[in-house]
């Protein structure tokens, strides 16, 4: 089994459909989930930032290389909780979502 289906065969995506390769010409930036209505609510992570904004830089990967933009969910001790609950209900990831990212700054 590939990743794709083990990922499916425990209901963390309900497709098994691909997708063409990732290129950045193609990148949405605007959320959508296909044949889904569009999503309510306020949640900035909803909202497409690009590297100028994020300020991150581009990241070479073993299947692609992708530039410092996305869609970014900013996550702290007193938000977490309730912000996983609302990216779980608008299902923010997706077959679609090629890479996920997670920055942490850790203070001791």
């Amino acid at each position: 089994h590939s990743l794709h289906h083990k990922l499916s065969d425990v209901k963390i995506i309900m497709s098994t459909e691909c997708y063409p390769s990732w290129v950045g010409a193609s990148e949405e930036i605007t959320f959508s989930r296909a044949g889904a209505s569009p999503v309510e609510g306020d949640y900035d992570f909803l909202k497409y930032s690009d590297e100028t904004v994020t300020q991150e830089s581009k990241f070479v990967g073993r299947y692609g290389e992708y530039h410092g933009g996305g869609f970014v969910a900013q996550l702290n001790s007193t938000n977490a909780p309730a912000m996983v609950a609302a990216m779980e209900e608008v299902k923010w990831l997706d077959p679609k979502t090629r890479a996920v990212f997670f920055d942490f700054l850790v203070y001791s």
